[in-house]
């Protein structure tokens, strides 16, 4: 958010981010990241290194990303290599990583771009259930993507507008 230095006070949760520990707020922050070069449910378990994660946290991590139908498809199940399949899957697959530690920040970095329109669609619904009880910023050029948000920020070079 370079550019931006007039915007002093940000607030999260209601309270003042510079009275927040920030170890505190970092543990509370979920992204969404690559994917690995292991199983679907190691890539979904990597979400959360502070505890031992089961195979019904994965599922319900993958249930809440619309991902688990589509792993029950698979000859391997949860142990399917996650590195071959297609983007909307592996999109899923960041999406229920990035929620299994049910994170009370959950930041969404173009998390629909270079989709079709029906991936899009299950993606962006995958999405509304993650944000469901949390913080969620997402960064996106696309307005269907943030559509369903409570505050919308559009920035530009020298402007920017909240509605």
């Amino acid at each position: 958010l370079t550019g931006f230095s007039m915007l002093h006070l940000q607030i999260i949760d209601g309270h003042d981010s510079t009275q927040v520990n920030v170890s505190y707020l970092r543990s509370k922050i979920g992204i969404e990241p690559i994917l690995f070069d292991c199983s679907i449910g190691d890539n979904i378990k990597y979400g959360d290194n502070l505890r031992e994660v089961s195979l019904n946290d994965i599922i319900s991590a993958s249930k809440k990303a619309q991902l688990h139908d589509f792993v029950m498809t698979l000859p391997e199940k949860y142990d399917t290599n996650g590195s071959q399949l297609s983007r909307r899957q592996k999109q899923r697959i960041a999406i229920a990583r990035g929620i299994i530690r049910d994170p009370k920040i959950l930041l969404l970095d173009e998390s629909t771009s270079a989709l079709d329109t029906e991936s899009e669609k299950t993606v962006q619904e995958a999405l509304d259930n993650a944000r469901e009880g949390r913080t969620c910023t997402v960064f996106a050029h696309s307005l269907s993507t943030i559509q369903n948000s409570d505050i919308i920020a559009v920035m530009s070079r020298v402007h920017m507008t909240i509605s």
